[in-house]
């Protein structure tokens, strides 16, 4: 059996607003010619990818479209956005990025452990991830040495998962309790995906990753006591896999850094893993007609959350604390879910109800956990 407990965030310094965004763009995009009738085409972007070579311009209605359409009012950036947007070299992009991450996932950190009194010596497990920032040793060597953790902490590290880094590595921690190998572990994600903010990509999907992506970091404690405070009782996990989709979700390696592209099935593939993903909740709560009276769902846009909410048939009230997130800082990959649950303890649900937590992942991967929300006694 295992609790999460209230989670921390750490955000960098710098709020970047959606018009800050569009106007970036829109400037980035004046010096390039505007394309012929037989070249509008090359806005999609798997037209693009046909031929990289050159930067080529995108439609500034499409722009706008975009800006309007992603949901988010701000997002947070680890450096000014003209920074951000200057074009470097990926070592330089790379070395920047684990140096943000780093400090984030530090802080964040800190702030869980202090918030519930948990000392460095209480920390039997240590799971981290981060899909940006590429590093050896990664993050988790940096927090053991900055948070003074046990030499023989058990150590796992999740760096492939991107948006599906938060709900993935819960899910570790509370395997790694079940199977006895630790009473408390610390569970810290961060991202900074400001890294793949880059003018050479115009394509359709890559001006939406423009307005969607944030910088972040956030931390979970999980452990097998029951706490006296609010926490969620993890009931059941389920980690999925849809085959043959491995082109859903990309990342590439270009010299001025690392470029993520995606399709238009990815959006699909939300409806694809609804059929799984209802069978395990029904059997595994034994329950036929079980509901979600809460739901912790990764904000990877406004068309995967309302998948999410028609697949689930819940309603807008369940995914008010994803909307918000979305809102007030984007879709912030693996840390999102753990802002989330942030906010459901700050509003929670009833005492004894039960929800799920879900997220997505490139594979296309889904990773879910059906919860309980325990008020605790000091409720």
């Amino acid at each position: 059996m295992a609790f999460i407990l209230p989670t921390a965030m750490s955000h960098p310094r710098y709020t970047i607003t959606t018009a800050e965004i569009c106007a970036d763009i829109h400037r980035a995009n004046r010096d390039r010619p505007r394309p012929d009738q037989t070249d509008e085409v090359a806005a999609d972007a798997d037209v693009q990818r046909a031929d990289p070579g050159r930067p080529r311009p995108a439609r500034p209605e499409l722009i706008d479209r975009i800006a309007a359409s992603v949901g988010v009012e701000h997002r947070f950036f680890s450096a000014p956005l003209a920074e951000i947007a200057e074009a470097g070299t990926i070592s330089e992009r790379q070395r920047a990025a684990f140096g943000h991450l780093r400090d984030r996932g530090i802080e964040a950190a800190q702030q869980v452990m202090a918030q519930h009194g948990i000392s460095p010596s209480d920390i039997d497990i240590l799971v981290t991830s981060h899909a940006t920032g590429d590093a050896k040793p990664g993050l988790d060597i940096a927090l053991v040495n900055a948070l003074g953790l046990p030499r023989k902490v058990r150590r796992v590290q999740m760096t492939e998962l991107a948006c599906g880094g938060g709900a993935q590595s819960l899910i570790r921690a509370a395997d790694l309790i079940a199977a006895g190998r630790g009473r408390t572990a610390l569970v810290v994600v961060a991202e900074t995906l400001s890294t793949i903010y880059h003018h050479s990509d115009t394509g359709a999907d890559a001006l939406a990753f423009k307005f969607l992506f944030g910088d972040s970091g956030g931390a979970a404690i999980v452990t097998s006591t029951a706490p006296s405070g609010p926490s969620l009782q993890i009931l059941d996990t389920l980690e999925l896999v849809i085959p043959d989709t491995e082109h859903y979700y990309r990342q590439r390696h270009e010299p001025d850094g690392i470029h993520f592209d995606s399709t238009r099935a990815a959006i699909r593939a939300v409806d694809t893993v609804m059929p799984d993903l209802w069978d395990w909740l029904r059997t595994g709560s034994g329950n036929p007609t079980w509901a979600a009276d809460h739901v912790v769902a990764h904000p990877g846009g406004p068309a995967v959350l309302e998948r999410i909410q028609k697949g689930l048939d819940v309603s807008d009230e369940r995914l008010r604390h994803s909307w918000a997130s979305l809102a007030d800082g984007g879709n912030r990959g693996g840390p999102a879910v753990l802002d989330i649950l942030r906010r459901l303890m700050d509003d929670p649900p009833a005492h004894g109800s039960e929800g799920l937590l879900l997220a997505f992942a490139p594979g296309f991967a889904a990773a879910a956990l059906r919860t309980k929300y325990l008020a605790g006694s000091a409720r």
